[in-house]
This record gives structure tokens, sequence and C-alpha cells, in this order.
């Protein structure tokens, strides 16, 4: 499964096995767990915040940037979406698993829809 999965995916994993008898392997594990969660709340959450805030502050700086040059001929997303449509590599396993127009609707009015 790794190679569907980007190198700078962040995993995490709370140490210990919470279903476990053992009353005092149960605690430390617990404690364990805690301090976990409390570096994910803490610590963690700060970072996602702070590069959330960025990554708003950029794609809000570019939406306004766009709205002031939105003229027809630079916008390419109905010419995208018309060559998805035509082209869209998933149709032969979509076809196979549910049949002719399923797949077709799928495409044409989901995944790359003609208005919107």
């Amino acid at each position: 499964a790794q190679k569907f999965f980007s190198p700078y995916t962040l995993w995490t994993r709370l140490i210990g096995d919470n279903n476990k008898k053992d009353d005092s392997n149960n605690n430390n594990n617990n404690d364990n767990n805690n301090k976990c969660l409390d570096i994910i709340q803490t610590q963690f959450m700060k970072a996602f915040k702070e590069h959330q805030d960025v990554f708003l502050q950029v794609v809000d700086t570019l939406s306004k940037e766009n709205n002031d040059d939105n003229d027809d001929d630079d916008n390419h997303l109905h010419e995208y979406l018309d060559y998805r449509r035509t082209n869209d590599p998933a149709r032969p396993m979509l076809r196979s698993l549910y049949g002719p127009e399923w797949t077709e609707r799928l495409i044409e009015e989901v995944l790359f829809p003609k208005s919107f």
C-alpha cells in the first residue's frame, strides 16, 4: 500500500493496547496514550493550524488575483474537463465493474461535469 501514499504522509499510532487484561500493563499503556494524545492535541495541532492559516492566506491571495484576471482565454478548466471526460484512464475499469451506462453517467455528471 506504500506506493499509494505520499512520502510526506504523517503516520501516528498510539502506544499500547487497551484491550489487555493486565492492569499494571494497562496503566502504563494509558499513561503513554495520554502523553501521545497531549502531544497531538497541543504541539501537533498548533503546527497544523499555523500551516492551515498560511495555506488559506495563499489561496485567498491567488483567488483575488485570479478574479482580477479572469478572462475566458486564461481559464482552461472547461478544456481540461472536456479532455478528462473523453480520456479518463479509469473508464475501462469502471465499465468492467459497473457497466457502461453507470460509468458514463459518473464521468459526465459527477467527476467531470459539463457545467457546475
